[in-house]
């Protein structure tokens, strides 16, 4: 079996491109990798003549289109397109990473995911209907913001990840997803007709209200917010005073229980299995271990990825698996969210 790999965006990290390269003409070699795609904007290759004539030397198939003009909320239309016409360009239905120059994953673990396709069949299936045909790999997930997850590089069918590409401005205009919207908006858009339940909790637990939100837009033109100590500590502290209540309501346990269950049947989740095994920012350094038993222990300051945010990511598959198999400690939450487990399994969450 052999992958193609899909680089998108700008040529960012040139040491890391070239790195990645390398690793990768070596895999080629194998036979574990076919064609290499590089989908970026026009003039853009131009730019590094040492990459531009090292992707030629490779036979990288560079795709150029036109740069949108409005990027979004964290470049996410640039993204979007990026990716739209790179596997738009890519025939088949082979497996495909995607990645980008500034991102470097381990070979070993290439490896792994090119001849393990047992770790991709889907095995449990989704009470209203499979959305994919098989598992995509992402590097990590939040476990208290549904569908907020590693977009930086994943790995799927091709026809699966086609349904991660999407140009839905509601997901701005209409709600306020704070910190990760354009991660949600790209991971929760293929299951929201099947699943209500998820479409239903959007707006209900946003992180940021629509005049957090105007402050925070108005604010970026000018200085970041998140540079003033006391705002972030604050920011801190209301997060968690808030997930504390949200962890006594039902619905909100119906919105985790059902995005545990479609990330354990849909997805893969694996970044700490070797050392560095993803290099790419700060986050995508797993130091934090969570707790794969006791449900209630996770959702604590202590567990955040970083002094300020409140961010708590799971970097394996470990505690979700647990979870949907009631292997945790019966907690008072734990209870309660095994129960929605159950009713989402028998599709009795609307």
């Amino acid at each position: 079996m052999s992958i193609d790999i899909l680089f998108c965006g700008l040529i960012r990290t040139v040491d890391l491109f070239k790195k990645s390269l390398q690793d990768l003409s070596e895999l080629k070699k194998q036979g574990l990798v076919n064609n290499i795609y590089f989908s970026t904007w026009k003039g853009e290759p131009q730019k590094n003549p040492e990459i531009h004539q090292l992707m030629k030397d490779m036979n990288v198939i560079i795709m150029e289109s036109e740069e949108p003009a409005v990027g979004g909320e964290g470049n996410i239309w640039k993204q979007m397109k990026a990716l739209d016409v790179g596997l738009g360009n890519i025939k088949g239905n082979n497996f495909i990473l995607k990645t980008r120059s500034d991102v470097y994953i381990h070979p070993d673990f290439l490896k792994k995911i090119i001849t393990s396709k047992d770790l991709f069949e889907i095995t449990e299936d989704l009470p209203n209907g499979n959305i994919f045909k098989a598992k995509v790999w992402v590097p990590w997930f939040e476990i208290t913001r549904p569908f907020y997850m590693a977009d930086e590089c994943f790995y799927g069918l091709k026809n699966d990840l086609k349904l991660l590409v999407n140009y839905e401005k509601k997901y701005f205009e209409e709600y306020t997803l704070g910190p990760g919207g354009p991660h949600i908006m790209r991971f929760i858009n293929p299951f929201l007709e099947k699943y209500p339940i998820l479409y239903n909790s959007l707006e209900k637990y946003s992180d940021e209200t629509s005049i957090k939100k105007g402050l925070r837009k108005f604010s970026r033109k000018i200085f970041s917010l998140d540079r003033f100590k006391f705002l972030r500590k604050l920011n801190d502290r209301n997060r968690f005073h808030k997930l504390r209540f949200r962890l006594n309501e039902k619905d909100y346990l119906n919105y985790l229980a059902a995005s545990y269950f479609i990330v354990n049947s849909h997805f893969y989740v694996n970044s700490d299995e070797l050392l560095e095994q993803v290099i790419f920012r700060e986050h995508s350094k797993p130091k934090v271990k969570l707790n794969p038993t006791n449900l209630e222990s996770n959702f604590s300051h202590k567990m955040a990825r970083f002094e300020y945010g409140g961010q708590i990511y799971s970097y394996n598959q470990e505690l979700v698996k647990n979870i949907c198999n009631g292997n945790i400690e019966k907690t008072e939450v734990a209870i309660k969210l095994l129960d929605s487990l159950q009713d989402f399994k028998s599709n009795n969450l609307r």
